[in-house]
């Protein structure tokens, strides 16, 4: 046996947790539990504020995996899929696991915030565990208890972020790391033994990859371990031939990669911007100190007492130099003594905590909720610092702790006054955290309005400030709730986009005198200049206003002639025949087939009203190359409306009728998109998923509407003067049905003189298209097409235009399979899609179309880069550089495909040329 810095013997359990006294300390670790969870809960429920960014973007995660872990899509073959699709940004484990306390508690955020009470029980077990392993079962109760009462940890506990749940799965990465550790000596060779340690391992393994699932920093806080722990397996295999203990970390490592590599896979290319923005941009913004400053480097040292408090800091740090000091006076252990550890208690937490510290520190972007996972490390020497007191002093611990209860009541609920707040703000800086008790805020009162505007439509908000309350995440989280019927975007950032945004929004937010200190000046003129463009351009009007509580506004605008227009139709038959539990299961088919509806003693087949072209308004003459307003009246059954896209040719009088199979630039032109411009509710809950929002059980599918579209489209430049008449063809996009549709007699003029008319946006399709002719034109003109589609994307919340346009050219290249331009949309629907099988398939269709343009081959070895296939993204690359060997990018492509292919020598060479 070896003593203590503070002079107690350190039993010898190799690990094993399991004594007498287990049951005892389980149930004062369940009621501290207990105690954490009434107060949090206490707080919650006096709590009335609006989720701000971080939170309120989270739960929109959480309630996207909800819906798409509902037990009705677990056999619809596409839930794995969107597992790790449905989030691109941070992995998916604490959406999956607010899920199940979604069902069962409600939507609401105090519902979601709930799931940190399963991660406090994680990190009081951890934390226990972790001291009694380390030191003794005293140690791992008071850990616990400090654990909770940390101002960090009990000011987090109320909120939603993922910093949390990550520090209470490290804490159990710890644990179980330690447990494997500490049991490999002294050397056991039992069945019993090795068996444990293989346990271990494995378990390590997958709490690592569980971790990594919560946040992919996981891997800094125990990288420096693993390395330590990983040498010393390599050094006792080479020294003593003892590879189990390799083996083992290995497997438990190998474990851990194989559970984020699905949605690593998914998501690297968009994880490499994320980086950029969350570290570099971040931090430029926010003017954190760089690594190469003093300030950078004691920025977290500085962090310390806000994140425990000065009492329990300090003091502990007291009972620590105590201990050392004790420590130094005892004479030595005799040499013959044996170490109960292979690595001293002390020396093993320095291991995670310094290089957590060193690692974090050199991080450009810092936030002391970024290094929060090293606190539950330091519970344990703050424990162990307050145990360490001589006994006449053994008061000092509880003393200390009181006070820390106390600043604890003080800073997250109203005590004390004015007295109570001086207090804990000078003994725990940055823990005040009152419970907002005021007026609630009208986020759930602006989406019904907007739903009651637009009842059968999805709805996007421009939202002009981004204030802690007033922000595009809460408002698409308020959305979200309402069945993923609205959503919010952030307009005004760029000031070349401010007339395109005003133009391409219906609904917008703005706030008098908001709260803007965060804002950068520049920020606050381009939003005060949208905001007098909203009011002086004539296309708005003020829906209605609330007033906030903090005595400011809130201004909701309306387009004045939305670009769709939604009406339902009398329909007597369905009316009487509908009967929504004996039809459930066919009305939830959005088909054309007859389907049975029950009556009072008959059964009668009710058809799906077609769809049908009901009007249709343009000027008399326009000139080619401008946009054309329109307008569209469909009419038909919901569900043929929802599901369907119209082909629209309007070709020049006096040529054969295109029937789909071609469309020459000079006679003819393409108007196809879906009916009701993709907006009819429901579509996806988002960006390209094949989960829908749940269907409204007020929606009879078979109920005919009415839907008028206000848009635009746009003849070629290249069109030649004449007459031209509109053909129409009708695609449902669930069936693959196909009809032509009768239209109203209308012509448009297309002559030079003619002058241009003032008209909407074009349709997200048509913008699409137009992007897409970009496509094969090189580097330059590839950017300009990501802009403007990213434009796209802010406009059409789900993007439900890539799935539109990919059901509209695989309709168009069935009839016309040689049409290059069609080719390189339906690459970039599927490219926007993630459809990486669909997006080599259709390049390599256009590399046959269009063979001697080098871009289309390197576009097609990038791809395949992408899917991990660098020999045969090399032929591509080849094959670009035999045609253009002066690209710089092609060049860069080609050293990628060298090293994927793990030819080092030839990646330095071509990176260096």
């Amino acid at each position: 046996m070896t003593q203590s810095i503070d002079g107690d013997k350190i039993n010898h359990t190799n690990g094993d947790m399991i004594n007498g006294d287990m049951i005892r300390d389980g149930v004062i670790l369940a009621g501290l539990w207990a105690i954490a969870a009434i107060i949090d809960q206490a707080w919650l429920a006096l709590d009335h504020t609006i989720p701000s960014w971080d939170p309120a973007d989270h739960m929109i995660g959480a309630l996207n995996y909800w819906w798409t872990l509902h037990p009705q899509h677990w056999l619809s073959g596409q839930i794995w899929d969107a597992l790790w699709t449905l989030s691109s940004k941070y992995p998916p484990l604490l959406y999956v696991s607010t899920a199940p306390f979604l069902t069962l508690l409600g939507r609401g955020a105090d519902q979601a915030i709930a799931v940190n009470l399963l991660y406090t029980a994680i990190l009081v077990a951890s934390v226990y565990g972790l001291g009694r392993v380390l030191f003794r079962a005293e140690v791992g109760l008071w850990a616990a208890g400090l654990c909770l009462l940390f101002p960090q940890f009990y000011c987090l506990r109320t909120g939603y972020y993922m910093d949390y749940p990550l520090t209470t799965l490290i804490a159990a990465n710890s644990l179980i790391l330690t447990l494997w550790h500490f049991s490999l000596s002294p050397p056991s060779h039992s069945p019993q033994s090795s068996l444990k340690q293989w346990l271990l391992a494995l378990g390590f393994g997958f709490s690592f990859g569980l971790a990594s699932l919560m946040k992919q920093t996981a891997v800094f806080f125990l990288i420096v371990p693993l390395i330590w722990v990983g040498f010393s397996a390599l050094m006792l295999g080479i020294r003593q031939r003892r590879w189990a203990k390799l083996g083992q970390i290995v497997s438990g490592v190998a474990i851990a990669f194989l559970m984020i590599l699905p949605w690593s896979q998914a998501n690297w290319l968009f994880q490499i911007s994320a980086a950029f923005n969350s570290n570099i941009k971040s931090a430029e913004i926010e003017g954190d100190p760089a690594w190469n400053t003093l300030g950078g480097w004691t920025y977290y040292w500085q962090q310390l007492p806000q994140a425990m408090s000065y009492p329990l800091l300090i003091v502990a740090i007291v009972g620590i130099i105590t201990a050392l000091i004790r420590f130094c006076a005892l004479p030595p252990s005799p040499p013959s003594t044996p170490p109960p550890h292979p690595t001293h208690p002390l020396l093993w937490l320095a291991l995670f905590l310094l290089p957590t510290y060193a690692i974090w520190s050199a991080i450009a972007n810092k936030d002391s909720r970024y290094i929060l996972p090293w606190l539950s490390w330091w519970s344990v020497l703050l424990a162990y610092g307050l145990l360490s007191f001589p006994p006449k002093w053994r008061r000092v611990k509880w003393i200390t702790v009181a006070i820390a209860t106390l600043m604890m009541l003080l800073n997250l609920f109203p005590l004390g006054g004015n007295w109570g707040r001086a207090i804990a703000t000078r003994l725990a800086p940055g823990a005040y955290q009152l419970p907002y008790m005021g007026e609630p805020w009208p986020h759930r009162e602006v989406i019904d309005e907007i739903i009651a505007t637009q009842p059968y439509q999805i709805a996007n908000i421009g939202v002009l400030p981004s204030t802690p309350e007033i922000n595009q995440h809460n408002f698409t989280l308020e959305g979200n709730r309402h069945h993923f019927q609205v959503y919010a975007r952030r307009m005004g950032r760029d000031r070349d986009y401010l007339e395109r945004d005003r133009r391409s929004l219906s609904w917008f937010l703005s706030v008098t005198a908001p709260n803007l200190n965060h804002h950068e000046e520049s920020s606050r003129q381009r939003q005060r200049q949208m905001l007098d463009d909203i009011k002086e351009s004539g296309d708005f009007i003020r829906q209605r206003v609330w007033t906030l509580p903090d005595s400011s506004r809130l201004l909701l605008f309306r387009r004045k002639t939305l670009p769709v227009e939604v009406s339902p139709l009398d329909n007597p038959i369905t009316d009487v025949l509908y009967d929504p539990e004996k039809l459930d299961a066919v009305l939830s088919l959005f088909g054309s087939k007859p389907t049975q509806a029950a009556t009072t003693g008959a059964t009668v087949a009710i058809q799906p009203m077609k769809v049908q072209l009901d009007g249709l308004n343009l000027p008399k003459q326009v000139p080619p190359g401008q946009p054309v307003p329109i307008t569209y009246t469909w009419s038909g059954s919901w569900s043929m409306l929802h599901d369907g896209v119209v082909l629209l040719s309007w070709q020049r009088q006096g040529t054969p009728a295109p029937n789909l199979a071609s469309c020459p630039p000079d006679a003819c032109w393409l108007h196809d998109h879906p009916i009701g411009l993709g907006t009819l509710y429901p579509q996806m809950i988002q960006a390209n998923q094949a989960i829908a929002a749940p269907r409204s059980p007020d929606l009879n599918p078979l109920q005919p509407f009415t839907v008028t579209e206000h848009t635009a489209m746009l003849p070629p430049a290249s069109l030649e003067p004449g007459r031209y008449r509109l053909t129409a063809t009708y695609l449902n996009s669930t069936t693959g049905e196909t009809y032509d549709l009768a239209v109203p007699a209308s012509e448009l003029r297309i002559s030079a003189n003619a002058q241009a008319q003032a008209a909407p946006e074009l349709d997200w399709i048509t913008q699409f298209r137009q992007a897409a002719q970009q496509l094969p034109l090189g580097i330059d003109a590839l950017n300009q097409v990501f802009e403007d589609l990213e434009r796209i994307n802010l406009y059409d919340p789900v993007q439900a235009y890539t799935q539109q346009a990919e059901v509209i050219l695989k309709a168009r290249l069935q009839r016309q399979p040689d049409n290059v331009a069609d080719v390189y949309g339906l690459v970039l629907a599927h490219a926007l899609q993630r459809d990486v099988e669909g997006a080599i398939a259709t390049l390599e269709q256009a590399a046959q179309l269009d063979a001697e343009n080098p871009y289309v081959h390197a576009q097609l070895g990038f791809v395949r880069l992408y899917a991990g296939r660098p020999w045969a993204a090399q032929q591509s690359l080849d094959r670009a550089i035999a045609l253009d060997p002066t690209v710089p990018e092609i060049q860069i492509l080609n050293a990628v495909a060298a090293l994927m292919r793990g030819n080092l020598w030839q990646a330095w060479n071509r990176f260096q040329s």
